[in-house]
Parts: structure tokens; sequence; C-alpha cells
């Protein structure tokens, strides 16, 4: 039997300025990030303190936007903690590798090579299950 699929309905936004502000960050955001890899280079530190200092001086800026937004710390379980700590250690592990390669190579393969993964994880999820992503559920 066929089943109906309700139909989508698109939003459409009152300010555009928004928009243009939500692609200005986007903007600024990337050239933030294409200069990264040579300020690591201009660092005085070794490349995994510089990794250190980069998410040890977000820190405080991004607590502080998130609790101006209203969020608040919840009591979260002993899994759900055990899981953070194993993604911040693998967060820092990935990220200190990366900084150790843009020191050892050029900054064009050390950011090829460390935004690659996004990429070749998932085709390697596929293969190891012999099965690619369809269109059904």
């Amino acid at each position: 039997m066929h089943q109906r699929v309700a139909p989508r309905k698109s939003v459409t936004p009152e300010k555009t300025g928004s928009h243009r502000l939500a692609f200005a960050a986007l903007l600024a955001g990337n050239v933030a990030l294409a200069f990264g890899g040579w300020f690591v280079r201009l660092a005085d530190t070794g490349p995994v303190a510089s990794g250190f200092w980069r998410i040890a001086l977000a820190t405080p800026v991004l607590l502080g936007l998130s609790l101006a937004s209203g969020w608040r710390p919840e009591r979260v379980g002993r899994s759900v903690v055990i899981a953070f700590v194993l993604a911040g250690f693998c967060f820092a592990a990935d990220l200190g590798s990366w900084h150790v390669g843009i020191l050892k190579t050029t900054l064009a393969n050390a950011t090829l090579f460390g935004n690659s993964a996004t990429l070749f994880f998932p085709i390697y999820g596929f293969l190891a299950i012999r099965a690619w992503p369809s269109a059904h559920a």
C-alpha cells in the first residue's frame, strides 16, 4: 500500500539581513581557519602546545556565549561523561597530530590530510559494511 507523505513546508525569512550576517560570519570563519596553519608556524611554542592554546583561549568565549544564550548545564550520566572524555581525547590527538604535520610538511599538505578524514572515514565505513547509502530508510 502506498503511504502518503506530508508535503514539506518552507519557511520564508522575514529579514534578509540575517542571511547576510550569517554568510558574512561563514566567510570570516573560513578566512580565520585558513590562517590557522600559518599562525601555528609563527607561534613561539611547540605544535602541540599551540593546539592546546587554540582551544584553551576559545573556551571561555564559547562558554560565555552559551551562558548568555540561556544555556544552563544539566546533570549527565556517567556514560555520557566517559563518551565526552573519549571524544575530547580523540579531538586533542587529532589537533596535536595536525599541528605536528604543519611543521613537518607544507601547510597545504597538512591541511589537506587533516581535513580529508571527513571524506575517507565514511567511505571506509561504507566499504566495511558493504552497503552504500540509499534514499530508503
